[in-house]
C-alpha cells in the first residue's frame, strides 16, 4: 500500500504540471511580438493599432482526466490503509 501510494504521488507531482500554462509559451509569445514590432519599425510599415493578446489557456482533457483518476486512486488507497489499520487494532 505504501509503495503504491508513493508511486501514485510521484506520478501526481509530474502530471499536475500539465494543469498550468507553460511559462515558456508565454515568454515565446511576447518575444515574438517584440521581434515583429522591431521588424515593422525598421521597415517603416504601419504599426498595429492594438497590441496582440496572449491566447487563452485551455486545459487538455487528458490532463484533467489523468489527474482526477490519480487523485481518486491515492485517496482511496490511503483511506483503505487507514481503515485496515483501525480494524487491525480493533481486533
Amino acid at each position: 500500500s505504501g509503495l503504491f501510494s508513493a508511486a501514485v504521488a510521484t506520478l501526481l507531482t509530474v502530471t499536475v504540471q500539465d494543469l498550468k500554462q507553460d511559462p515558456q509559451d508565454t515568454s515565446a509569445f511576447y518575444l515574438e511580438n517584440i521581434y515583429k514590432l522591431q521588424f515593422i519599425g525598421s521597415a517603416n510599415a504601419p504599426r498595429p493599432s492594438s497590441p496582440a493578446q496572449l491566447p487563452p489557456f485551455s486545459l487538455p482533457i487528458h490532463a484533467i482526466m489523468t489527474n482526477i483518476f490519480l487523485f481518486m486512486s491515492l485517496c482511496l488507497n490511503l483511506f483503505t490503509a487507514i481503515v485496515a489499520i483501525l480494524i487491525w487494532q480493533w481486533l
